[in-house]
C-alpha cells in the first residue's frame, strides 16, 4: 500500500509540474522584474498590503490575502519608493467572520503574522556567518527586525485602530489581538492613502 501510494504521490507532482509547464509557456512574456534599490540591507522596509473579500467565495466563505513588498525606506516617509515582490497569499478564511470589518481585522492580523516570517528571513540573512548559530528564540527576545508597514484600505478597521475608545466587547478582543501582533511585530499600521499618490486633475 505504501508503494501504492508513492507512485500516485509521484504520479500527481509530475501531473501538477506539467501544468505549470504549460502555464509558463502560455504567459512566457509575463514576468517580474527586480531592481536594485540602492541602499544598505538594514535600511530596507517591508511593507505588506492587506486585503478582505466578506462572503465572495461560492461556499459563503471569505476570502484574505497580501502582498509583501521589500522597499527603500523612504516609503515609510510615504513618499513614492521602488520595492520588489517577494511573497503573497490569498486564503479562505476558516474562521466565523460576521462583516466586512471583521474579514479586514482577519487579513491585517494575517498579514502582520506573515511579516513576522520575513522579518525573521531576512534577520537570519543579514546575521548569517558561516561558524555562526543562529536561534529563532533569540531573535524573537533580542532582534534584529526590518520595520514593517501593514497597509490597510478599510476605512473603519483603521478608525477603530487610531480609536482609544472601542464600543463592541467582540471588535475590542479582535482588535487588541491584532494590535498586539503588530507591536511584537514592531509594525506600523497605515491607511492605504498614505502610500497613494493624489488624483492629477
Amino acid at each position: 500500500p505504501l508503494r501504492r501510494q508513492r507512485q500516485m504521490c509521484i504520479r500527481d507532482s509530475i501531473r501538477i509540474a506539467q501544468k505549470l509547464v504549460r502555464r509558463a509557456k502560455h504567459y512566457k512574456d509575463v514576468g517580474l522584474r527586480f531592481v536594485n534599490l540602492g541602499c544598505r540591507w538594514g535600511a530596507l522596509v517591508l511593507v505588506d498590503f492587506s486585503d478582505a473579500g466578506w462572503a465572495t467565495r461560492a461556499s459563503g466563505h471569505s476570502q484574505s490575502g497580501s502582498v509583501l513588498l521589500l522597499c527603500e525606506p523612504k516609503v515609510a516617509e510615504g513618499k513614492t519608493a521602488r520595492g520588489n515582490f517577494i511573497d503573497h497569499s490569498s486564503t479562505k478564511i476558516s474562521l466565523t467572520v460576521q462583516s466586512s470589518y471583521d474579514a479586514e481585522l482577519h487579513a491585517c492580523s494575517t498579514a502582520a503574522e506573515e511579516s513576522e516570517n520575513a522579518q525573521a528571513t531576512m534577520a537570519k540573512l543579514r546575521e548569517w556567518l558561516p561558524r555562526a548559530a543562529w536561534s529563532i528564540s533569540h531573535w524573537m527576545a533580542h532582534g534584529p527586525r526590518t520595520p514593517v508597514l501593514i497597509v490597510i484600505d478599510a476605512k473603519g478597521l483603521w478608525t477603530k485602530i487610531q480609536s482609544e475608545h472601542k464600543t463592541e466587547k467582540r471588535g475590542t478582543i479582535y482588535v487588541r489581538r491584532m494590535m498586539e501582533i503588530l507591536r511584537r511585530v514592531g509594525a506600523k499600521a497605515v491607511s492605504y492613502t498614505h502610500l497613494t499618490l493624489p488624483t492629477k486633475r
